[in-house]
């Protein structure tokens, strides 16, 4: 006779007893991280340089030591801006389910070396 609950599995078995730090093996099941714009997707010369210099050193935000920044390149900082933003985001969802299914994953990799093991 068992002292398990009804229903309780050798998955749950396995899961309530995984390790608490996921192993290396291990990523989770999540989108994929936003794309940050990088100044070396413009081209060499002064609009690379200047996106450097946006990034690196912003100042008020309006000028660089080449002049007014262009608004096309204020709407790139600004996406730049934004992606960063979303890829903060995006690490703490990233380490919340890591960590969520991490027992899951270990149960699943226990049960399938327990059925590859030779009899």
């Amino acid at each position: 006779m068992s002292d398990a609950p009804p229903g309780f599995t050798l998955r749950d078995y396995f899961a309530a007893h995984a390790p608490a730090e996921p192993q290396k093996w291990f990523s989770p099941v999540i989108h994929a991280a936003p794309i940050v714009p990088s100044p070396t997707s413009f081209p060499e010369g002064r609009h690379r340089d200047e996106a450097f210099a946006l990034c690196y050193r912003m100042g008020d935000g309006k000028s660089t030591s080449w002049g007014p920044i262009s608004d096309h390149m204020m709407d790139w900082f600004s996406d730049r801006v934004n992606a960063l933003c979303e890829l903060e985001v995006w690490k703490i969802e990233h380490e919340k389910q890591r960590q969520l299914q991490w027992p899951e994953a270990w149960a699943d990799a226990r049960i399938k070396a327990r059925l590859n093991q030779p009899s």
